[in-house]
Order: C-alpha cells, then sequence, then structure tokens
C-alpha cells in the first residue's frame, strides 16, 4: 500500500488571539477537547465554562476521526459563547497528501525534500480550504488559495510536482525514513556520551 495514505502525526491543541477581543483563533484537535490547557486557560480568564466548551466540541467533532486537528474559531459574549469549526489544518492535509511525518528533516537541509504532493494534491486541499470561513470573509480566489497552500508546502520542506509514480515515490519515503532514524540514533549516542562526560567530570 502506497505511503500516499499514511497517517500523519496529530497536532496538539495551538491558541492564536486575535487582536479582536471577541475573537479566538485556534487548533483543536478532533473529539479531544478538554479543560486543561493551552486552551482551558485563555478561554477560564474570559470566564467561559471550559467544561461545557469541551463538550460541545467533543460533541459536534464526534463523526470526524479522533485526533485530527481542525482550524476552530470561538466567538465570545460575556459568558456565551459560538463555536466555528472548519476543515483540518492546510499543514495536516499537506502531510496526508505527502505520507510524510511531521518533524522530519530534509535529507540534505536546504537542498532536499522530506516529501511531495502533486499539482492536483494543491488543487483539492485548495478547494476544502477555501470554503473555511478565514478566507471566504476575505473572499480568496482559488488561485490565491493555491498560492498560501504551495507557500505551506515550502515551509514545511514539501515539493510540488506535475506527477508521482507511487512506487517510486514509496521508496522515496522509506529513503527519508531511514535517514531519520540514523539521526535520530546518531543524536541519542552523543547525548548519551555527553552525559556520561559530565557524570566524569
Amino acid at each position: 500500500m502506497s505511503k500516499l495514505s499514511r497517517v500523519g502525526k496529530s497536532l496538539q491543541n495551538q491558541v492564536v488571539e486575535k487582536k479582536l477581543p471577541n475573537i479566538i483563533d485556534t487548533v483543536i484537535a478532533a473529539n479531544r477537547a478538554s479543560t486543561g490547557p493551552p486552551l482551558g486557560p485563555v478561554l477560564g480568564q474570559r470566564g467561559i465554562p471550559i467544561a461545557k466548551f469541551a463538550s460541545e466540541f467533543n460533541q459536534q467533532t464526534k463523526h470526524i476521526k479522533t485526533g485530527i486537528p481542525l482550524d476552530t474559531r470561538i466567538y465570545l459574549d460575556g459568558k456565551n459563547f459560538k463555536i466555528n469549526i472548519s476543515s483540518p489544518t492546510k499543514g495536516y492535509m499537506i502531510f496526508q497528501a505527502a505520507g510524510a511525518k511531521k518533524g522530519e528533516r530534509p535529507l540534505n537541509l536546504g537542498q532536499d525534500f522530506i516529501g511531495k504532493i502533486t499539482h492536483k494534491h494543491i488543487y483539492e486541499i485548495a478547494k476544502v480550504k477555501i470554503q473555511d470561513e478565514y478566507y471566504t470573509i476575505r473572499d480568496y480566489t482559488m488561485q490565491q488559495m493555491c498560492e498560501e497552500i504551495a507557500q505551506s508546502c515550502y515551509r514545511s520542506h514539501i515539493d510540488i510536482v506535475e506527477k508521482l509514480d507511487p512506487e517510486v515515490y514509496d521508496r522515496y519515503l522509506q529513503t527519508v525514513d531511514e535517514k531519520e532514524a540514523e539521526y535520530q540514533e546518531e543524536k541519542l549516542q552523543k547525548e548519551l556520551e555527553l552525559k556520561k562526560k559530565m557524570k566524569l567530570s
């Protein structure tokens, strides 16, 4: 089975407050809203009943696979709130399409990529994201949406190509995985050696 369909790593919740005091833009994993940080304390400071928020969010996302990171906008009105749940984050969909793992490094920093996606992937992701409220209220065109997704790809070291041979690409991803495993092993050995030297000194 091609790694094009491999599930990427789930992302943790990230809270980003907008300048408008009554709006919070955040990323919450489906079915995983909780009263803990980082989101809990932010809502608690605003007087929002955190347990109620978590329950409502999880209820609204129960049909979505647990752990998928969702762009979410929270409208605040005193102690009341309204949840606007959008599609999965661009990063999640990009890594899903590429079959790449979040956190891996290019084989040669500044030169290689950790994965590849096609122009068709870009277009399909854009068709989903352009329906999000964040982009609809800004009247995004498909060209703008595709360009933004392409920029996200390059920032994440994901190359964009015309087409992919599944078997060839599967071997490419395997090489990336092997190189990453070697790097992590070398890193661990260096850390162990450093700890050993510190104990002897």
